[in-house]
C-alpha cells in the first residue's frame, strides 16, 4: 500500500468484514425473542451470566477462538457452567446422536430391542415401552 492502493488480501479482508457486519445485522433483525416480556428475575439472571462470561473472556481473551477440545476443562470448570447447571430448563433438551456419537456406537445401538428406525423419516426412535409410530420398525427385525 505504498501508493495508497489496497492489496488484494486487504480488499478480501475488508469485504469479509462488511459481509460479517451485514450478517450480524440480519441476525439481530431475526431475533425471535426480542418482543418477549422480561421479568426482574430474568434480567438479574441475564446480567449475572453476562458478568460471568465477561470474567472468563477477561481471564482468557482467546477462549472463543480456540478449539473446544483445548478449552473444554476451562469451560466445564467455570462459574458460568456451574450457573447453567443450576438454572431451570424451560425446554426439552436433546442431542443429535449422529453428531455426538461414533459410528461404532450407533451400530451397536441397532442390536437392542428398544431401538426402532423409520426409512421414511430416516430417523431412529428409542423407547423401552415399544414403538407405535407409523413406519418405525425394530432395528433387529431390519437385519
Amino acid at each position: 500500500m505504498k501508493d495508497g492502493r489496497l492489496r488484494a488480501s486487504d480488499l478480501r479482508q475488508q469485504k469479509w468484514r462488511e459481509e460479517k457486519r451485514a450478517l450480524i445485522a440480519l441476525d439481530l433483525q431475526m431475533n425471535h425473542s426480542a418482543d418477549f416480556p422480561t421479568t426482574d428475575k430474568g434480567n438479574y439472571a441475564q446480567a449475572k451470566l453476562a458478568k460471568l462470561r465477561a470474567k472468563m473472556l477477561a481471564d482468557d481473551p482467546y477462549l472463543m477462538q480456540r478449539p473446544y477440545v483445548e478449552r473444554r476443562d476451562t469451560l466445564v470448570n467455570s462459574e458460568l457452567f456451574e450457573a447453567f447447571k443450576e438454572m431451570p430448563k424451560p425446554a426439552i433438551h436433546h442431542s443429535h446422536v449422529t453428531a455426538a456419537s461414533s459410528v461404532e456406537f450407533l451400530i451397536k445401538l441397532t442390536y437392542y430391542h428398544i431401538v426402532y428406525y423409520s426409512e421414511t423419516d430416516n430417523l431412529f426412535f428409542v423407547s423401552k415401552n415399544g414403538c407405535t409410530k407409523p413406519g418405525y420398525v425394530e432395528c433387529i427385525k431390519l437385519r
